[in-house]
């Protein structure tokens, strides 16, 4: 309870700098579930392409072989490319928070003291200052997802708008305009559907008539969480252990 205690009037006193953290883990928050959200309806779109190719037969499929083909390579290349730039935003965090903690650890050197003096162990100091940080990454991360929410319909047009930009420049390197037109015309041929040419290929395209639902939350969460508890246990463990020997071996 007294652990409990210290750790939310510490983070009164130290409000200033909790408050910056809080701001750089909503934007974290918030990228990371849009990139998610982004990465499940590009690959709901390519499920989508698949489900309508069934609906020509595997002879008339022959000829649009290489269409398929670079069009599901373009799908992959989207994907992994979402997947990258989320591993990067990880990455960004960790650094970020160790960074953070090790500014941080210097700062609060005389309270960090105080707490050894009176017989406070290093892994009871780097605990309390490693919940502080996690209670602050919590609310960030859960106004984040209300800001998520509240913009989903925006987010919705906005990302599906951006998976078809990304799609199109995966794509257009590797078929010609002549050769999607004339391609898709055999397709066509003699044959009635829902659907053009060009949302044989991106299905989403245009108004949809429900929006995405946001994914990633407990990944965001999660990842985002642990990055922060690791780097910062590591971080405040090196500091405070070596403020400690020097406590112990000063003359």
């Amino acid at each position: 309870m007294r652990f409990m205690e210290r750790a939310i009037k510490a983070l009164g006193y130290h409000r200033r700098a909790y408050l910056g953290g809080l701001v750089g883990v909503f934007f974290f928050s918030l990228l990371s579930l849009i990139l998610l959200t982004a990465q499940f309806l590009n690959r709901q779109t390519q499920n989508a392409f698949t489900t309508r190719l069934q609906q020509f037969d595997s002879q008339t499929l022959t000829i649009a072989q290489h269409l398929v083909k670079a069009t599901n390579t373009a799908y992959s290349a989207v994907s992994s490319q979402y997947q990258l730039w989320w591993w990067g935003l990880l990455a960004a965090l960790f650094a970020t928070t160790a960074g953070c903690a090790l500014v941080f650890a210097f700062q609060r050197r005389q309270e960090t003291l105080a707490y050894l003096l009176v017989g406070k162990s290093t892994t009871d100091v780097v605990a309390q200052y490693v919940l502080e940080n996690l209670i602050i990454f919590t609310g960030g991360y859960l106004l984040a997802w209300c800001a998520a929410m509240l913009g989903g319909t925006w987010l919705d047009h906005w990302l599906h708008t951006l998976n078809l930009t990304l799609f199109e420049q995966h794509l257009t390197p590797n078929v010609s305009v002549a050769s999607f037109q004339k391609v898709t015309k055999q397709l066509f041929a003699h044959r009635l559907t829902d659907f053009s040419g060009n949302d044989l290929m991106f299905p989403q395209r245009g108004m949809r008539m429900q929006p995405a639902t946001l994914v990633g939350c407990m990944q965001t969460y999660l990842c985002g969480a642990g990055a922060l508890i690791v780097s910062q246990a590591l971080t405040y463990t090196a500091v405070i252990s070596l403020q400690r020997h020097r406590l112990l071996h000063q003359d």
